[in-house]
């Protein structure tokens, strides 16, 4: 009789077990189904002062309505509304798609198929700081991607590495320097006042000693005119996007006709912090 009761207790155990992730689950998925009823009006609501949300911390995330392009089995990976990218390790198009998403993103989980990438404003950041800009990224990513890319997806690349990348602190003979493209940003960053504080004059000097020529300009920084740098990472990302090399060369050429210009002011070397903490806030 005891044998009898003790499978019998285990059956029933089972059985409420059982029932009990049944019923687990259709809570699960009605509370799913209301929130979509909520949010459908809202066709890129992830998006909101520049971060990405997840559909919901708590109940997970369903993105199986994402619309998917008509070659989708030909590219690696899903770009999901949050910022979320899934990468199919066993696809052909997996090294070239690896190394694009290791340089913008970062790296959640890589078991051995499905790789799990974020999309943050650090990792853009980090692109940019190397040279890749804000068109190739959107570009490239939509080319890898299954699905179309998400329009919020876009919008937060582009708010994130608007600014990112505009000035870079460089040391230049042993003596800092906050580095632009732009002279209206280097402008906007000397209006703070800790920063200005910082500030070297510089006598105007014009020399050749790295490969450009330098000079001053009306608002006293230095003009700096160079070749092109970091010209490898542009090179992968055009190979990434399928372009020619018939167009490679004719911007090549395009490029030896045409010089960067850069401008800069020095600062002190024991305020390089201040400027930034300054510059970042």
């Amino acid at each position: 009789m005891n044998v009898v009761d003790d499978y019998n207790t285990e059956e029933v155990d089972e059985y409420t077990s059982a029932k009990k992730l049944v019923q687990r689950a259709a809570d699960r998925e009605a509370l799913l189904s209301l929130f979509k009823k909520k949010n459908k009006s809202k066709d890129d609501a992830h998006f909101t002062d520049s971060k990405l949300q997840s559909t919901s911390t708590e109940l997970g995330s369903d993105f199986s309505n994402l619309p998917l392009k008509t070659d989708h089995p030909s590219r690696p990976c899903w770009t999901c509304p949050d910022g979320t990218i899934y990468l199919e390790a066993f696809h052909d198009l997996y090294p070239k798609a690896y190394d694009f998403l290791v340089a913008i993103s970062e790296p959640v989980a890589r078991p051995e198929y499905i790789h799990e990438y974020k999309l943050t404003p650090y990792s853009l950041y980090a692109a940019v700081a190397t040279n890749i800009d804000t068109e190739s990224i959107v570009k490239v990513l939509n080319r890898f991607s299954k699905n179309i890319l998400p329009t919020g997806v876009a919008k937060f690349i582009r708010e994130c590495t608007k600014r990112y990348g505009k000035a870079k602190l460089v040391l230049k003979h042993n003596k800092y320097h906050v580095e632009s493209e732009y002279p209206a940003v280097l402008r906007e960053l000397l209006r703070d006042d800790l920063i200005s504080q910082a500030r070297v004059a510089e006598e105007t000097t014009t020399t050749g000693g790295d490969g450009g020529t330098t000079e001053a300009n009306k608002d006293g920084f230095v003009v700096h005119t160079k070749a092109e740098e970091m010209e490898e990472n542009l090179r992968i990302l055009k190979e990434m996007d399928g372009d020619s090399s018939s167009d490679d060369e004719d911007g090549d050429n395009e490029k030896g006709k045409e010089q960067k210009t850069t401008v800069s002011f020095q600062i002190k070397g024991d305020s390089v912090e201040v400027v930034k903490r300054r510059a970042i806030e």
